[in-house]
């Protein structure tokens, strides 16, 4: 192995060396050690160290030191200029090197320039350990005043305040500020912990004295460590992102204090695929459209917006809470009919304003209350897009949907009246300006569409550019990038159309076809078409199944899956049966129905009650009638008991009619009728003696008494009519 100047190498004992001069011819070199602080140069052969010494890296020795010099200050040049001018005239001797002359030539030159020997000394040493360079002479001030590991530092100038004493921290008291810091300070939730409350528990753990009662008092100043030192150690020792991720959390340091150091279209292939979805509620306060003087709160409002363009393809505007079925009415806005939006909103129709019409992202970032049911495979499954949960307390994962909220609340808050800041709702005694509201809901949704329109429109000077999209010159508005992008990107995306995404996201569930019509959630349908209607006659014997989508949001319509069809499915509307539940959700209509069922729960036991008395009451008349009947049927056959049922059962009518028909004597004479026509309900009873011969044959022979008054006369005269 060849040495050469400056060279780092490995003596046998391990120990590093660098290379000062070398002369083959003579067979010597001199060498330094590295590591050894007072190390001075020693002769040795050259072939002996080429034979068995090893090269060492000095890479890391050598970028060092030029950073070093790079970027040196002005004091350090300073000092290296005055080492080089004390020294230069003995690095130019080469004699210097020889432990003989060495001591002789370094005091020479103390004398030629007022300086100490020793001072030399350590100039030179710098210059032979740091590579044979100026550079190596530069001020060392980093180094200045640091104590060595284990020895107290000196007590400093003393203090100029009143009160103040000095006091040395010892190991000792670094082992106390190492424990109240991990154990009361870092602790997990100790974010209400300040760092005068870690010194004053730091007080009371570990300086403190007990006088002769118990009474324990805290040591006075100069005996105790001070707030100030205590917080240098703890910065010094624990940094920035420890104390922030111990202190409040690693979801907190992620949202609100990591670094940033990239964009969030690092990851996005391109527009379309990755769609960003976020909820809000409004800060402004809606009117009822039916009565003005009524307010109706505050909407939600979703967006969903394109990560690589920043164009918001979608929206929801409504009263539903944020949830999947919130979300869905989102989705469906991507591809529903922008031209009957429009229409309905009362703004201007344009296609170039929706490029990303019916375009679904291949993956769409939202919340979890939203996306992690079971609703939301739908999505999945049926489409090309993967749902991805974020974590919570993330916003920061979908920072261009949150900014838009941001941007419909600058939008809004000047003009539009009603808007309530929450930063202003909360405060003591604050104007609500909720009360100012005008807008109802179809107005405020035609504002913020417009704006949509506007802002995706909007020139964005902080957005950044790709090279083709400079080179393309293409204006940065959300609309020229989607439309410049898409072209390279078609190949991987997919549209969709309105009644196919919602029969896919709609939820479905088996049906049954009865003769009362379809079946499902407790609520009964009949089809629209007349056609249709002979299902439920089919369905009167036998139960068909069938199945259906439906909206949570609303029970009155069914889509019914039918492949005879031409769009596959028919619509059924809520049957007479369930009129009723007209206007209500599925959740409404389920907790509807577990109230009447509560309410109903106790007829079973109402109708056994009601049967229990029933027979208690017959059972003592049916005792008695079995008494009397068998004392009646005595020596007599029971087949024989059908043989006067006709006579038996005419004098139970005539007796019948006696008691019900005639009324009993008037003991007023005023209440008693003299003519027919004065009493019209009077009923006449009728005998008949047409199955008993004897009372016929004695009725024969009997002359008739001669009628007494105009009733007799007529009950006769229709006796005779009915007998024939």
């Amino acid at each position: 192995m060849l040495l050469f100047q400056r060279q780092h190498i490995h003596m046998p004992n391990g120990s590093r060396h660098a290379v000062i001069s070398t002369d083959p011819a003579a067979d010597n070199a001199f060498i330094i050690e590295l590591n050894a602080p007072l190390a001075l140069p020693t002769k040795h052969s050259y072939t002996w160290l080429c034979a068995n010494t090893s090269d060492a890296d000095s890479n890391e020795f050598e970028l060092r030191l030029a950073v070093a010099s790079k970027f040196a200050s002005a004091r350090r040049i300073v000092r290296k200029d005055l080492a080089w001018e004390r020294i230069a005239p003995l690095v130019a001797d080469p004699m210097v090197l020889d432990e003989k002359s060495r001591w002789k030539l370094i005091h020479e030159r103390a004398g030629a320039i007022e300086c100490s020997p020793v001072t030399l000394l350590k100039d030179l040493r710098r210059y032979w350990q740091g590579g044979l360079c100026q550079d190596a002479l530069l001020g060392n001030f980093d180094k200045c005043g640091i104590a060595k590991a284990g020895v107290p530092r000196g007590r400093g100038r003393p203090p100029t305040k009143p009160g103040r004493k000095k006091y040395a921290a010892s190991q000792a008291d670094f082992e106390n500020f190492e424990s109240v810091i991990r154990g009361f300070y870092l602790k997990e939730k100790s974010v209400f912990h300040s760092i005068p409350d870690a010194v004053q528990y730091l007080y009371e753990k570990h300086y403190f004295y007990t006088d002769g009662n118990g009474k324990r008092f805290v040591l006075g100043e100069g005996e105790k460590p001070t707030q100030k030192q205590f917080e240098y150690y703890l910065r010094k020792n624990f940094s920035r992102e420890v104390r922030i991720r111990s202190r409040h959390g690693d979801k907190t340091f992620e949202r609100n204090h990591r670094p940033v150091l990239g964009t969030i279209t690092e990851a996005c292939r391109g527009v379309g695929h990755i769609y960003e979805m976020d909820a809000t509620i409004a800060d402004q306060h809606l009117v009822s459209k039916w009565n003005r003087a009524d307010l109706i709160g505050r909407p939600v409002v979703y967006y969903i917006v394109d990560r690589k363009s920043t164009l918001i393809v979608g929206y929801y505007i409504g009263l539903e809470n944020a949830s999947w079925a919130a979300a869905l009415q989102a989705l469906f806005s991507i591809v529903d009919d922008k031209e009957a939006l429009c229409r309905r909103l009362n703004l201007p129709y344009d296609p170039e304003d929706w490029p990303a019409h019916g375009i679904l992202g291949l993956e769409i970032y939202m919340d979890r209350g939203e996306g992690i049911g079971r609703e939301s495979t739908k999505l999945c499954s049926g489409t090309q897009t993967t749902v991805t949960n974020l974590p919570s307390l993330r916003p920061d994962w979908k920072p261009l949907a949150e900014g838009s909220f941001a941007w419909m609340h600058r939008a809004i808050c000047v003009q539009v009246p009603g808007y309530n800041a929450a930063s202003v709702a909360g405060k003591r005694r604050a104007k609500d300006h909720g009360l100012d509201a005008t807008l109802t809901l179809d107005e405020f949704e035609a504002i913020v569409v417009h704006n949509i329109i506007m802002r995706n429109r909007q020139i964005r000077a902080s957005h950044q550019m790709t090279p083709a999209q400079i080179a393309s010159r293409v204006e940065p508005s959300p609309i020229n990038i989607w439309n410049h992008d898409v072209v390279a990107n078609a190949g991987y995306l997919s549209r969709y159309s309105a009644n196919a995404l919602r029969l896919k996201l709609l939820p479905g569930a088996p049906a049954d076809v009865d003769e009362k019509g379809i079946l499902v959630n407790g609520c009964y349908y009949l089809p629209e078409t007349v056609d249709r209607r002979s299902w439920i006659v089919q369905g009167a014997q036998c139960t068909l199944p069938v199945k259906v989508s439906y909206d949570m949001r609303r029970v009155d319509k069914i889509y019914v899956h039918d492949e005879k069809e031409p769009g596959g499915y028919f619509i059924a509307e809520l049957g007479p049966r369930s009129k009723h539940y007209a206007g209500l959700s599925v959740d409404e209509v389920a907790y509807v129905q577990y109230v009447e069922a509560g309410l109903k729960a106790p007829s079973r036991l109402s109708k056994a009650q009601t049967l229990m008395e029933a027979h208690n009451h017959a059972r003592p008349v049916l005792e008695r009638a079995k008494q009397e009947t068998d004392a009646a049927m005595a020596g007599k056959r029971r087949s024989g008991r059908r043989k006067n049922v006709v006579q038996a059962r005419g004098e139970a009518l005539d007796n019948e009619r006696d008691a019900r028909a005639v009324p009993s004597p008037a003991t007023d004479a005023s209440q008693q009728p003299t003519t027919p026509e004065l009493a019209p309900n009077n009923v006449v009873s009728l005998r008949s003696n047409k199955h008993d011969p004897t009372q016929a044959a004695q009725d024969s022979t009997t002359p008739a008494a001669p009628p007494s008054t105009a009733a007799e006369r007529a009950r006769r005269l229709r006796e005779q009519m009915l007998n024939g």
